[in-house]
């Protein structure tokens, strides 16, 4: 059961990107641009990405959708922060800050031995 359905998303990404190409063929040279969308929904970008098309594309505050058109060939991307929010993990008092920095326990855990305290990890926590 998987052979088929397998074989048909490769017939369909191949039917695809030829149909990309003939697309683009179509138009003269100076008015080609390589990104726009095939078969009138599916998005494709051939453009060379950079650091802020990739960014806004898997983590953008700024856009509530979580398909968005992808960086870099045909189809869609993954908005992991639309994602995220939508899946309620993301809340507004968490700052990019709280990705970077330890966690109370781990602080009070660098502070103890700092002090010279040592704790085992199967030792029972007071």
């Amino acid at each position: 059961m998987k052979d088929w359905f397998s074989r048909l998303v490769g017939i369909t990404t191949v039917s695809l990107l030829v149909m990309v190409a003939l697309q683009e063929l179509e138009k003269p040279e100076e008015k080609r641009q390589w990104y726009g969308k095939v078969a009138r929904f599916v998005p494709y970008d051939f453009r060379w990405p950079n650091r802020e098309a990739v960014l806004s594309a898997f983590w953008n505050p700024y856009d509530g959708r979580v398909l968005v058109p992808t960086v870099c060939g045909i189809g869609w991307a993954v908005n992991f922060w639309a994602l995220l929010d939508d899946m309620g993990i993301l809340r507004p008092d968490i700052t990019e800050e709280h990705f970077l920095m330890p966690t109370d326990s781990i602080k009070e855990k660098l502070a103890s031995q700092a002090d010279g305290e040592e704790t085992s990890p199967h030792s029972p926590s007071p």
